[in-house]
């Protein structure tokens, strides 16, 4: 078995796969959140979806994707503030590129910061890239 790579990582409003044509649309990407005007703590967003592209991969593996802060607070220290499902995804060979997308409700943002989410397959943080995004304070 060898563990996959993330070669695309993309946080969006929407990933909604037309299973026919076995394509991924991506709506709103995004890199930052605003809080509502006034909120300056303890924003939750009611959706989010990451879309991966993973490659370089070879065997099954448990697939999900954490979300972690530094600054998010001491109740979320050295644990991830949310966890997506875990999807058992094989991949047949190793230039096969196996897209994903995870859907996340009632994502909490504790305190504006950068939010970073990591993929991890079978417990293990995946190489490659990361998603980021920055949450600011309501205007």
């Amino acid at each position: 078995m060898s563990r996959p790579v993330v070669r695309l990582f993309v946080i969006c409003a929407k990933a909604e796969l037309n299973a026919s044509a076995e394509v991924y649309t991506l709506v709103d990407p995004m890199v930052v959140v605003q809080m509502p005007p006034g909120r300056v703590t303890g924003h939750v967003q009611g959706e989010l979806y990451l879309y991966l592209q993973l490659a370089d991969g070879l065997g099954e593996f448990e697939v999900c994707v954490e979300m972690w802060s530094d600054h998010a607070g001491p109740e979320y220290e050295g644990k991830p503030i949310v966890r997506s499902q875990v999807v058992r995804q094989e991949f047949p060979h190793k230039l096969t590129v196996v897209e994903m997308a995870f859907k996340l409700d009632q994502v909490p943002f504790p305190k504006p910061a950068l939010y970073e989410f990591v993929v991890r397959a079978d417990g293990e943080v995946v190489r490659g890239e990361t998603g980021f995004i920055r949450v600011l304070p309501g205007a």
